[in-house]
């Protein structure tokens, strides 16, 4: 019984960590939390080697900025513009 115990407390312990560490890379708590209850620190390393999605998200967001500076400018077209929105939005 103290060992069920012991486990169940030290993998919402894990689960917390693991939780808290996914939602900060914009993915969800409960998987983080989940993967960190069950799988324990090795759940946290997996969680901490994911990409952050938050930051895929801003530099898809300065590349389209990019694109429409030049598109200001005259120096592309709006088609050119719109095919490579179209383009970044899809790797997101």
């Amino acid at each position: 019984m103290v060992i069920i115990f012991t486990y169940i407390l030290v993998g919402t312990l894990f689960g917390l960590i693991a939780g808290s560490i996914n939602e900060g890379k914009g993915y969800s708590y409960w998987t983080g939390f989940w993967c960190g209850f069950i799988l324990g620190l090795i759940g946290i390393v997996v969680v901490c080697v994911q990409t952050d999605k938050t930051k895929v998200n801003v530099k898809g967001a300065e590349e389209i900025e990019k694109y429409k500076k030049l598109l200001d400018n005259g120096s592309i077209t709006k088609e050119e513009f719109e095919e490579s929105k179209k383009r970044i939005l899809s790797k997101l």
